[in-house]
C-alpha cells in the first residue's frame, strides 16, 4: 500500500479515471465517474448549441468529475473544464464540479469574454473559435 500510495504522490494519479492529465496531486471532483445528458446542461444559456454540446464533450467527455491538471496552470474541473482561475469568480473559490455550478461559472467565463468560446482550448477544434 505504501507503494502505491508513494506512486500516486510522486506521479500523480488519474483519478479513478477523471484526471484526463493522469497527472493529479489530488481528486478534487472525486474519484467516480458522472456522465450526464447534455441537453438540460446546454440549453440553460442561449449560446450556440452545438458548440456547447461539441466543447463538453472534448473538455470533459461529458463528465461532470472530469479534471485536467497542468502544473503551471492549475486545475480544470467539471463539464466545461473550469480553469482555478475562474473559481473565485463563479463559486467562491471552491471547484465548481456540481453541473449545475460548472455550467454557471461556464457562463459566466463565456460572458467575461465576450460571449465566446475563447477560453476554452478546444473551441477551434469545434469551429467555435469566434
Amino acid at each position: 500500500i505504501f507503494l502505491i500510495l508513494l506512486t500516486a504522490f510522486v506521479f500523480g494519479d488519474d483519478c479513478g479515471g477523471n484526471c484526463i492529465s493522469k497527472n493529479c496531486p489530488s481528486c478534487p471532483c472525486g474519484r467516480e465517474e458522472k456522465r450526464v445528458n447534455l441537453g438540460p446542461i446546454c440549453t440553460r444559456y442561449s449560446w450556440n448549441q452545438i458548440c456547447c454540446h461539441c466543447i463538453v464533450r472534448a473538455e470533459s467527455r461529458a463528465n461532470a468529475n472530469s479534471v485536467r491538471y497542468d502544473k503551471d496552470k492549475g486545475f480544470d474541473v467539471g463539464l466545461f473544464h473550469i480553469n482555478k482561475k475562474y473559481w473565485g469568480i463563479c463559486n467562491n473559490d471552491q471547484p465548481p464540479c456540481v453541473e449545475l455550478n460548472n455550467v454557471m461559472c461556464a457562463i459566466q467565463v463565456y460572458e467575461m469574454n465576450g460571449h465566446n468560446w475563447k477560453s476554452w482550448s478546444t473551441a477551434r477544434r469545434c469551429g467555435c473559435a469566434n
